[in-house]
């Protein structure tokens, strides 16, 4: 369990998963008030834009290993909690089991973080590109991921690893 040990975040995974900088006796977290308007977050608009082609196209699935919150698919989640999918960590499935959707005729929106895609590289050729599937794979944070950046979360390497996959940039 991601937390274990600090008490408030075993309570609440998603609030703890990257709080920033936070007060660990008192676990107050410290929010930075912007002086200006901020335009809204990228995921934040993907969610809602995904809401929207969802209910125009009822064919339209979204899965996400893991990361419904991080990738806003948590929006379609709570609007349309038959259609929207959550696989667990578990890249590989999230992969393959939109693949199976789209051999059904689905349109799969596999949302994944471009850090951990490489997780679902062999499934990606093997399950969706190998077969020309039309699966759309939304990279969320495609390069480097601002101050918080690992070497584990800066996603420089799947850029190339995409480019090698011929049938990866076909028109649908």
């Amino acid at each position: 369990m991601k937390g274990k040990g600090y008490e408030l975040a075993e309570k609440d995974q998603t609030l703890w998963h990257a709080p920033g900088l936070f007060d660990k006796i008192t676990g107050e977290i410290y929010s930075k008030i912007p002086d200006k308007p901020q335009p809204p977050k990228y995921q934040d608009v993907f969610g809602h834009t995904l809401v929207e082609l969802a209910q125009a196209n009822d064919k339209l699935m979204g899965v996400t290993p893991a990361m419904p919150s991080g990738s806003s698919l948590n929006i379609m989640m709570a609007a349309m909690p038959e259609r929207a999918f959550d696989v667990g960590i578990a890249e590989q499935h999230a992969v393959t089991f939109s693949a199976g959707l789209a051999t059904q005729g689905m349109v799969p929106f596999c949302n994944i973080y471009s850090s951990f895609m490489q997780r679902g590289y062999d499934q990606v050729v093997h399950d969706v590109a190998l077969q020309n599937l039309h699966v759309v794979f939304c990279l969320d944070r495609a390069g480097f991921a601002g101050p918080m950046a690992r070497p584990t979360t800066a996603a420089t390497t799947w850029p190339t690893c995409a480019a090698s996959l011929t049938s990866w940039c076909r028109p649908p």
